[in-house]
């Protein structure tokens, strides 16, 4: 079976132009719900200063490599 390309296909097989907005609407919808329950389970029980608090002490050793080359170099 020969199928064309996506934007090549027979009009029968493309999805209609007059489609309802709503029905569109109803699929963004469940999307961002999907991703809402992805970040409030990714996020659950843990605050914006606990990540703020995370990411410092990853960065700390950097930064202090940071702050002795510029040291050097002033």
């Amino acid at each position: 079976m020969n199928n064309p390309p996506p934007g090549q296909q027979k009009p029968s097989q493309q999805y209609p132009i007059d489609e309802p907005p709503q029905k569109r609407k109803v699929h963004q919808e469940e999307d961002e719900s999907v991703v809402d329950e992805v970040i409030n389970e990714v996020t659950d029980g843990c605050s914006l200063s606990f990540w703020v608090l995370v990411l410092r002490v990853i960065t700390f050793p950097f930064r202090l490599i940071w702050r002795i080359i510029e040291g050097i170099f002033d």
